[in-house]
């Protein structure tokens, strides 16, 4: 196993000595450094994970799968990700709000 304390005992001497922050600053963006990679490997987890699922279940339907985006589909969970945060929310001027939402 690596040992994780070398790299963060690096990083702490880098923000206090070199940066000359104070212990809060170096402590907070340590939290933060640390969060950002641990969010990181969690999305990078998914969107592996998502590209295996989408390929067995291919292979269960005899089919090819995802293959359009990207090298073999490898980019087709992004493709996916950008389609949801661009598409319309539009409603019906005289639907019930309530329900339809």
């Amino acid at each position: 196993m690596f040992d994780f304390s070398i790299v963060t005992k690096w990083f702490d001497e880098l923000l206090r000595v070199t940066c000359g922050l104070s212990n809060f600053w170096a402590v907070l963006i340590e939290c933060v450094v640390v969060g950002l990679a641990i969010l990181l490997a969690y999305a990078l987890l998914a969107i592996v994970l998502i590209f295996m699922e989408r390929k067995v279940c291919a292979y269960f339907q005899c089919r090819i799968g995802p293959v359009r985006v990207g090298w073999w589909g490898t980019l087709q969970v992004l493709a996916d990700v950008l389609k949801m945060l661009i598409k319309e929310i539009f409603a019906v001027d005289k639907a019930d709000k309530l329900l339809y939402y």
